[in-house]
């Protein structure tokens, strides 16, 4: 996607760490993906969740026969969920359908932002760098249905929510008209040697494709394959 946009970025999957505010040396905070680019970072959750998804969307505003369903399954009704949400419908074969619900730090929106602090956090302490880390929500599953507001602005920053490849590309185009300030090539280089160390699985597009190269092969292999059909 980044190849597509002509965007040099570098891309850390798998950030492991532990939090600067926390004393409890057995938790570790785990990132899916941080995008780096000279217009900002980009940190990006991935849902791999199947079923029917709302995020942000109250069920019955979908459907009567949705916000019945969720009501029945549940001791309180979807009036009293706490904003951020996410609700998961999941089909079963050897039983009713299960509803799964998520509020706040436990909401995929809620859990990105609680990430972007803690990273903040860490790279401060770190490098004493304080970058501003945009989030986004990705519901990966091909075969889900999601309904959902593009934007989670139950805090003070909002954060992207999307559900296909397309809508994704849109978000990280987008950081090239982002009102924060940008990232110096530098401050890139020190996030992106700090990630690795971190066990962090690194690799570069554009001008940073021959710095930072997958530690996987079969990640290579693809990289330069997707490289080959955009040219």
């Amino acid at each position: 996607m980044c190849d597509a946009s002509s965007i040099d970025a570098v891309l850390a999957t798998n950030v492991v760490f532990m939090p600067v505010d926390l004393d409890d040396e057995f938790f570790t905070a785990q990132i899916d993906h941080v995008l780096l680019t000279e217009w900002g970072c980009l940190i990006i959750e991935s849902k791999n969740w199947d079923g029917v998804i709302f995020d942000g969307v109250r069920p019955r505003e979908i459907h009567r026969s949705y916000g019945l369903l969720v009501d029945r399954s549940r001791e309180d009704h979807a009036d009293q969920l706490e904003s951020p949400f996410a609700i998961q419908l999941v089909p079963s074969s050897t039983g009713p359908i299960k509803v799964r619900v998520h509020q706040k730090s436990k909401a995929p929106a809620g859990q990105v932002r609680l990430q972007a602090k803690r990273l903040r956090e860490l790279v401060e302490t770190r490098l004493g760098l304080r970058p501003f880390f945009n989030t986004c929500v990705y519901y990966s599953h091909p075969l889900a249905q999601v309904h959902a507001k593009r934007r989670d602005t139950a805090a003070s920053t909002f954060t992207h929510v999307v559900s296909n490849e397309r809508e994704l590309q849109t978000v990280i185009a987008g950081l090239r008209s982002s009102s924060r300030s940008g990232l110096p090539r530098d401050d890139m280089r020190q996030l992106a040697t700090l990630f690795s160390s971190l066990g962090a699985d690194v690799i570069g597009t554009g001008s940073f494709d021959a710095e930072w190269q997958s530690l996987f092969p079969m990640n290579r292999a693809r990289h330069a394959q997707q490289r080959q059909l955009q040219r």
